[in-house]
């Protein structure tokens, strides 16, 4: 197998990426990148839009803070992201029924009328990012994206323990992960 621990991510003449999170954070800024301009041409709207959009349209009324934990954001992002989809007519804010601190939104009559669309649009993207994969490979890199996710998100404190500066004591980075080998040594 070919080693890609040093092709560059973003182009010619580009540092080679020696962090599989480089190489994740490329990826997510190509697939945004095409995400947005498909969203903003079809519809107005941005892939963050877009995501919050089929969130609500799978829970009709939910906190600001909720959506943002269901997104991933912190609650700046997702107040500036609702207010654009409620100056858009797609969503609407109301004062919560039992604590008038928290901020309740729901998608508008317009808003649910985007929901086809709009996770269609999402779908195409998912196909189109994954379409040379196999299904073992896809059911692999999920899960494994899930796990990392979950490691990141459950141990933040750990993420970043013993880190004195850029490097280990060798100076070396970590060697990144070879999923594809993961994936054989647990039958995929």
């Amino acid at each position: 197998m070919e080693n890609i621990d040093h092709l560059s991510v973003s182009g010619p003449g580009d540092v080679p990426a020696g962090n599989w999170f480089i190489r994740f954070a490329e990826v997510d800024r190509a697939i945004s990148r095409t995400t947005d301009e498909q969203l903003d041409l079809l519809f107005g709207i941005s892939a963050a839009q877009a995501k919050a959009i089929a969130c609500l349209a799978h829970q009709p009324s939910m906190t600001q803070v909720q959506l943002a934990h269901r997104l991933h954001y912190d609650l700046a992002s997702v107040s500036r992201l609702m207010a654009r989809l409620v100056d858009a007519g797609i969503a609407v804010r109301r004062r919560h029924a039992h604590d008038r601190r928290c901020w309740c939104i729901s998608l508008t009559g317009h808003g649910m009328g985007m929901v086809a669309d709009t996770v269609a649009v999402l779908k195409a993207v998912d196909r189109r990012s994954t379409r040379d994969l196999t299904d073992d490979e896809l059911h692999l890199f999920v899960a494994l994206l899930r796990r990392i996710l979950g490691n990141a998100a459950a141990h933040p404190a750990e993420m970043t323990a013993g880190v004195t500066g850029v490097a280990d004591e060798g100076g070396e980075w970590p060697a990144a992960p070879d999923f594809y080998s993961m994936g054989r040594a647990v039958g995929w």
